[in-house]
């Protein structure tokens, strides 16, 4: 919901200025909500062969979004308004070059000083602006005693969705043949989220939506005939593999390199 309502926020802001913007900015999202729908629908289809159906449900979202950004840089489409991009803060090479190598100077130096030195140089050349380690005793005692009420309610959340998530994934419907682990992932969330904390970084938390589509992705089905004559899709074994996660992640964090393409994006 929050997204949908954000989308119609962003669209309506853009019928503030000239009118053809605003309704190329509201068919610009309708057509990608309508293909990224067919797409996505596309493994129950007839056409084509069973491979390329998975394929095109898979793949489908990502290819529309890149050919929707591809044809709003038409120069016949850009004649009817514009669109606004999705904003990315990209810094030159050349002052990401040299803060590098003035951040790897500054390790080079303080190796001799310390730990706090080499945090605090660690923080620079992560991009950090600060040292790495966040002073946890800055605060005056009695808001470090207010944080504690948040915290709970923030424990408990990551408790919920967490099992909320791995409960669902390991739904006897999906016929995982690895067993669950419930208490190592909240061990790794646990520590996961404690380093994050001590560096000011933000938290992980489960991805509900990207983990269930993760399985969809890596199921094969089989199909029957329903009573009523309809055709039913069943799960007949999901491709357990830690290769497709660490290549999602891996996907991640090379998107990062590629932000100046990231700039074109049209955000409706």
């Amino acid at each position: 919901f929050n997204y949908v309502a954000e989308a119609c926020r962003s669209i309506r802001a853009s019928f503030t200025g000239l009118a053809g913007s605003g309704f190329l900015a509201l068919n610009t999202a309708g057509l990608t909500a309508w293909l990224c729908q067919a797409t996505a629908a596309f493994r129950s289809k007839r056409y084509l062969s069973p491979m390329a159906r998975e394929a095109i449900s898979d793949f489908g979202p990502p290819l529309v979004i890149l050919a929707v950004t591809a044809a709003s840089l038409l120069p016949s489409v850009a004649a009817l308004g514009s669109l606004t991009r999705l904003p990315v803060a990209a810094a030159s090479g050349t002052a990401a070059a040299a803060s590098g190598t003035a951040a790897a100077a500054a390790i080079g130096t303080a190796a001799a000083a310390g730990t706090a030195a080499v945090g605090s140089s660690l923080g620079r050349l992560c991009g950090l602006g600060r040292p790495l380690l966040v002073d946890l005793f800055a605060l005056a005692p009695r808001w470090r005693l207010l944080a504690a009420l948040p915290a709970v309610f923030l424990a408990l959340l990551f408790f919920l969705d967490q099992n909320i998530t791995v409960r669902t994934v390991n739904a006897p419907a999906n016929k995982l043949r690895k067993g669950a682990a419930y208490h190592l992932d909240l061990l790794v969330l646990a520590l996961l989220t404690g380093a994050t904390s001590l560096c000011g970084l933000p938290w992980m938390c489960s991805a509900t939506v990207e983990s269930l589509n993760h399985i969809r992705a890596m199921t094969l089905y089989t199909t029957r005939k329903a009573p009523d004559g309809s055709t039913v899709e069943e799960p007949e074994r999901v491709i357990e593999t830690r290769l497709t996660g660490f290549g999602v992640h891996a996907g991640v964090l090379a998107s990062s390199l590629a932000l100046p393409l990231l700039s074109v994006v049209p955000l409706p």
